[in-house]
């Protein structure tokens, strides 16, 4: 009972700190500390099991990579291509989006690339709606 507590103020406690380095900026790094910040405090709340956890905040990470696709066309269409600047970006965030698949495959061994295995129609359709809605935000304002 004692180390449980312990475990969720320790959660708690990387939840804040990943919370507060996300108000540092507005880059995509900076959101994933929001998201994993957020999440962990869900997690500790809600006393989520740790595979759905970690499925869900691949999920999560999933969609950002995909609008940032999204972004990464928008801007080449306009700006064109620059190997020098848009390369390390791609590396990066697919090197992310990686690290979380192999997590996510380590724990609860779902090699499923989009999304997750077992997902909920709610959580599927949620994920769609809003890459769907912010695609074509992003498309027409931008």
């Amino acid at each position: 009972m004692i180390r449980n507590k312990l475990d969720n103020k320790f959660i708690y406690l990387l939840s804040a700190v990943s919370i507060l380095i996300s108000l540092l900026g507005n880059t995509i790094i900076h959101y994933l500390f929001l998201i994993v910040g957020i999440s962990l405090a869900v997690f500790a709340f809600k006393k989520i099991e740790l595979k759905v956890f970690l499925k869900n905040l691949y999920s999560i990470y999933l969609t950002i990579y995909l609008l940032w696709w999204v972004s990464v066309f928008i801007i080449i269409s306009d700006e064109g291509f620059h190997p020098v600047q848009d390369i390390p970006w791609f590396i990066l965030f697919t090197t992310i989006l990686f690290i979380f698949w192999v997590i996510k495959y380590k724990v609860s061994s779902d090699r499923k690339f989009i999304f997750h295995e077992n997902i909920s129609s709610i959580n599927l359709i949620s994920h769609l709606l809003i890459i769907l809605v912010l695609s074509i935000l992003m498309v027409f304002f931008s």
